[in-house]
């Protein structure tokens, strides 16, 4: 079954297949992972990740139907574990901040099939005591095929949070009380005796580049530039953005939301459209507006296009940080698959990660699971 794997290595790989790529994440990608941008931008702008990054792709004829981003760990580790024990490692490629991993799947490949031949391809290459697929949205076509298969194991990790637009915003304002619509109007009110307000929602070149420069200066407006966190004040993660936005412009799939106060900005979101979902990955407002709370009345004008558009049927927050609380969001589950060796370490890792994991979930979700 592992022929049906052809394996891509590094920068030069991801050049060949991103073509084939971006074609798969229009037709069939429901997640901001599913674009080879995020792979371009960190091969891009660490070049020590080239030689380890290896991109599983299968194709039925001509077409791309699966890419598996992977990463194999000789000497591997997990703190959690009662025994500091080093084993042979196979996990997915992780190049976002998100707290989600994901590999791109047609749906037509979602079977029990699909990991099990790509973990025959795995062994090909190096074999492993381990594959762990970590941190896996409930709507991975990767975590519903690990399902369908005897030999993988699927544990809880933790909640990624979002709002359901699929209906009116009227609708989704009656979840919160009369006094919390009350506030967002007359914040609304109050920021409008100030000037001239205005929502941008930029989608296309070159006005994307405006709208980036924009967000990029807000955001580091507070306390994020302060403490030397916002994109601007790492040139590195700057160039990471720069190299993610131009990949997602290519192909419509990045979104950058502005609220103007006359001729200043006030609040950016940087977030992709992907499928039926936009993904909110950063944002940032001007904290001496904070009595108008313009995060939130950008937050609720995004909402409000949501709403209005027929594709568009969840706003997503990604992680599952306290703030977002307030807007009373769902929580979809997030997963841990694994697969484990015949070998001795494999049984003992089988044994320490199940057992772990089962006690994880009696006693309550956590926060994504990062553990290398």
């Amino acid at each position: 079954m592992a022929q049906h794997w052809q394996v891509f290595a590094g920068s030069d790989g991801l050049r060949a297949l991103t073509p084939a790529w971006e074609a798969l994440a229009v037709r069939a990608g429901t997640s901001f992972l599913h674009h080879p941008a995020w792979y371009g931008a960190q091969l891009a702008t660490t070049p020590a990740s080239d030689d380890d990054t290896l991109f599983f792709a299968r194709h039925e004829g001509d077409r791309l139907v699966a890419v598996v981003p992977a990463v194999f760990t000789a000497e591997a580790r997990d703190d959690r574990l009662p025994l500091d024990v080093h084993f042979a490692c196979w996990e997915l490629a992780y190049h976002s901040e998100m707290g989600l991993r994901d590999a791109t799947v047609d749906p037509s490949l979602v079977r029990a099939e699909l990991v099990d031949s790509l973990r025959e391809a795995f062994d090909e290459r190096a074999p492993a005591d381990l594959v762990r697929f970590r941190n896996l949205p409930a709507s991975s076509r990767l975590l519903t095929a690990a399902r369908r298969a005897p030999a993988w194991y699927t544990l809880p990790s933790h909640g990624s949070k979002y709002l359901d637009t699929s209906a009116s915003h009227d609708a989704l304002m009656a979840r919160y009380s009369g006094k919390y619509r009350r506030n967002l109007r007359r914040k609304l009110t109050k920021l409008e005796s100030l000037g001239h307000s205005r929502v941008e929602l930029v989608t296309r070149e070159p006005e994307l580049g405006r709208a980036f420069e924009a967000f990029l200066e807000v955001e580091s407006s507070g306390w994020k530039g302060e403490r030397g966190t916002s994109i601007a004040r790492q040139p590195a993660q700057r160039a990471y953005y720069e190299h993610l936005l131009a990949g997602l412009a290519r192909t419509g799939h990045a979104l950058i939301t502005l609220l103007w106060l006359d001729d200043r900005c006030i609040a950016g979101q940087f977030a992709v459209r992907a499928g039926r979902t936009v993904h909110l990955l950063r944002i940032g407002y001007d904290e001496s507006l904070a009595a108008v709370s313009p995060g939130a009345l950008l937050l609720d004008a995004l909402l409000q296009h949501a709403c209005a558009c027929d594709g568009v049927d969840r706003v997503s927050f990604v992680t599952g940080i306290g703030w977002m609380d307030a807007w009373k969001p769902e929580v979809e589950p997030v997963e841990n698959v694994y697969a484990f060796g015949r070998s001795l370490k494999g049984r003992y890792l089988q044994t320490a990660i199940l057992a772990h994991g089962y006690l994880k979930a009696r006693t309550g979700p956590g926060t994504a699971d990062t553990a290398a």
